[in-house]
């Protein structure tokens, strides 16, 4: 931003910065400028000291309140003592003084920003560091069940310090003194922290030699001492703040947290998939302890699925009921879970499950959610001895339309038994068209469930959609039909011509760095700690990320930047174990996934490859022609995105992808939500404009969106309540007041109040 009172100078700056590439807004004015800065965050501010109003330098103070790593370069025709020793106190990056060469103004600039974006990193990296400890001490300690008191009053810990008026950096600090006071009490005060997980030590090592000055110090201990009940002589202060803090049902919390929560939920849901329930059931029952939110929705659906028949029932009515406070599309995605969970076997609630599964039917339809319509549609339909035979088969065609593959595979082990009994009452090719589809992307459950087949009507069913397929298990299985005792299956078996000597199509590798890092092999996941170490997963994740051949010397680089010659060693055996653990075991042929040609390392381009990321870019960029697809592809890259990329590395190449994705996202979610306002879909504008402040509590935006969309459902507390949300997020984080529009459409809500 450029802010200069002369027309002309003015005018051949900006074209001149314009003409190097950069983004510039100029104005005449510091209160202007200070107005365009509430729309928009600037890298650089280039401002004139003597002018009209607000001085150049009074906007730089006022400036940096809300945009603290702006960069900035003072220029005037006027030097005096004064104004320079303030400047120098207000951090300015440089000074000129008229008249100046213009290729002298453009070096400054390149410098300045170059300095602007170091900067920039190492704050990055330094709040990475700050959610992969707290991440780490929370995970950590919520696997001992004796240790967990400490989870929560770490967060009461951090709720007191923001009620103190301290910084997020340091309410997460507060958090941190607490988490590791919880460590130290299982391991003992042991300098090294021996016991906690390998890749974390040398990151929870720095942080835990951090201290800030000896006051704040002081400060942030008390409060960490109070949080845990064991401070004699506290400040009354710090006393009223935690209570205060307790009394709040929606206790402020530091930036990151709302992440750890989903973090932690991704933990437990893996370790119920690998069997490991006591230890998912201990996180899910500390998840929903918390207020009622998308994560603790999604934690009492876990608790359901480990839950016997009575307490599964009980959690299933918790579930619906969280998510009925939310928004209607949590609210049709627990019904639709629920109503599935009552219906199968273990439970057997069929009327629950239907009442369930209807109201998840009309919640999406209303919200135009096709996926949940479809399989609640399906669902209902199996309950049911009378079929709705047009409106199954179009809940059918809806899957064989949808992009989302892996909703559908995710579903498959529920909807092939469905379809399969529907094939047998009502044999139709769209159904079978389906069946196939699931059949090619996942052979070997497919092959599984018809070993399972007693019946031999429902084993043909299964044995067609296989025909043809070369992967081992489908052939494997496919070849016992020949010795099958119905006499039709034998007959079918020798007339099916099985192309065992045909090579299978290789396995699809899916590639998961949002949120979490996973890798999928077809159907089988690759365990973690089958990855030798961090660097393995990450060198995976970058190599996928890229698209393109990248060189080792710039790995090494990024890998190992203090040892060349170890480096190159090290990428040697890092490439080698990466290509061997991708490889499918037993598989006919050979199969390469990552590939190393003329020095250069990439992902294969002649293999099946899926990158969550990838798909997220594709999604966020479709064109905008205001269509229902492009609404729907946007809910889709919202969909994909679970979570920061790759949250725990803190490499530079990682950081740069992190932020240019949650960029993207918000961005998304801004057009989103600005698309369904103009459409009057105020229902679907609470759950995005939700998303888009769990990214951004201060995006003011989304919480006008949000209140306008309270008053079109005539809800005018509810707008009121969020104006309050959003005049203490903005007070907290950024201390300045909502904007005019906020402030009218919270005096509409106000006079509509009964």
């Amino acid at each position: 931003m450029v802010v200069e009172d002369d027309f002309t100078l003015r005018e051949d700056l900006k074209l001149a910065l314009e003409d190097e590439g950069y983004e510039v807004v100029a104005c005449e004015a510091g209160l202007r400028a200070l107005e365009l800065a509430e729309q928009q965050t600037f890298a650089l501010l280039v401002t004139d000291v003597r002018m009209a109003g607000l001085s150049g330098l009074d906007t730089i103070e006022r400036l940096q309140q809300s945009q603290p790593m702006v960069a900035t370069l003072v220029i005037t025709g006027y030097t005096d003592e004064a104004s320079s020793i303030r400047a120098v106190r207000l951090g300015v990056g440089d000074y000129l003084k008229k008249p100046f060469r213009l290729d002298e103004f453009l070096q400054v600039v390149a410098a300045l920003l170059s300095q602007q974006r170091g900067r920039r990193k190492r704050w990055l990296r330094e709040q990475n560091l700050n959610k992969t400890a707290l991440w780490t001490l929370e995970s950590w300690l919520g696997t001992r069940s004796d240790q967990r008191a400490f989870i929560e009053c770490g967060r009461w810990a951090a709720a007191t310090a923001l009620q103190l008026g301290l910084s997020s950096e340091l309410a997460e600090f507060a958090q941190r003194c607490v988490l590791l006071a919880g460590c130290l009490n299982v391991l003992g005060d042991q300098a090294d922290l021996q016991g906690l997980p390998t890749d974390a030590l040398s990151v929870l090592e720095e942080l835990r030699a951090e201290q800030p000055d000896r006051e704040t110090w002081t400060l942030v201990t008390q409060i960490a001492q109070v949080a845990q009940g064991q401070a004699v002589d506290a400040n009354p202060s710090v006393v009223e703040a935690f209570e205060r803090a307790r009394a709040q049902s929606h206790a402020p919390s530091p930036s990151g947290l709302g992440d750890q929560r989903r973090t932690r939920l991704r933990l437990a849901q893996g370790l119920e998939a690998s069997q490991d329930a006591q230890k998912a059931r201990e996180i899910y029952q500390d998840l929903v302890q918390a207020e009622p939110d998308r994560t603790a929705v999604e934690a009492q659906l876990g608790l359901m699925r480990l839950s016997g028949r009575e307490m599964g029932r009980e959690y299933a009515r918790q579930a619906v009921d969280s998510a009925r406070l939310l928004n209607p599309v949590v609210w049709a995605v627990a019904s639709l879970e629920a109503g599935l969970a009552l219906g199968g076997q273990g439970y057997g609630y069929p009327r629950e499950s239907e009442l369930l599964l209807r109201q998840a039917l009309k919640l999406s339809g209303d919200l135009n959610l096709d996926l949940i319509e479809a399989k609640a549609c399906l669902a209902l339909s199996d309950l049911s001895s009378e079929r709705d035979w047009p409106r199954l088969l179009r809940a059918v065609e809806a899957f064989l339309q949808s992009d989302a593959l892996f909703e559908v595979l995710e579903s498959s082990r529920w909807i092939v038994p469905c379809l399969v009994r529907f094939q047998r009452e009502n044999p139709h090719p769209v159904m079978a068209r389906l069946l196939a589809r699931i059949g090619r992307e996942a052979p070997a459950r497919m092959a599984g469930l018809l070993e399972q087949q007693a019946d031999a009507d429902s084993r043909l069913i299964l044995a067609e959609a296989l025909a043809g397929c070369s992967h081992p298990a489908a052939v494997e299985a496919l070849g016992k039909l020949s010795r099958d005792g119905d006499a039709r299956i034998r007959a079918w078996a020798e007339r099916s011509a099985l192309a065992q000597s045909q090579e299978p199509p290789a396995p699809l590798l899916r590639i998961y760095c949002l949120g979490g890092f996973e890798v999928w092999r077809g159907e089988e996941p690759i365990p973690t700690g089958q990855f030798r170490s961090w660097k393995q997963r990450f060198l995976l994740a970058r190599l996928a990320a890229a698209g393109r051949p990248i060189p080792g010397e710039l790995l090494m680089d990024e890998f190992w930047p203090d040892d060349l010659e170890g480096g190159r060693a090290s990428l040697n055996v890092t490439f080698g174990h990466l290509r061997r653990l991708l490889r499918p075991p037993s598989w006919p042929v050979e199969l390469d996934y990552v590939v190393r040609e003329q020095g250069r390392l990439s992902m294969n381009p002649a293999l099946p490859v899926w990158h969550d990321l990838n798909e997220l870019n594709r999604w966020a960029s479709h064109e905008e022609d205001g269509s229902e697809a492009q609404l729907e592809a946007w809910r889709q890259a919202v969909r994909m995105y679970r979570g920061p990329y790759l949250e725990n590395c803190y490499m530079d190449w990682a950081l740069q992808y992190r932020e240019r994705c949650e960029a993207l996202v918000q961005e998304t979610l801004r057009r989103l939500v600005a698309a369904l306002l103009e459409r009057n879909r105020p229902r679907e504008v609470l759950e995005f404009g939700g998303r888009l402040l769990e990214l951004d509590p201060c995006c003011q935006d989304s919480h006008l969106a949000i209140m306008k969309a309270h008053l079109q459902l005539q809800r005018p507390e509810s707008a009121v309540r969020q104006f309050e949300i959003c005049k203490k997020a903005l007070r907290q984080e950024l201390n300045m007041e909502p904007s005019i529009a906020l402030l009218e459409y919270h005096q509409r809500a106000l006079l509509a109040l009964p």
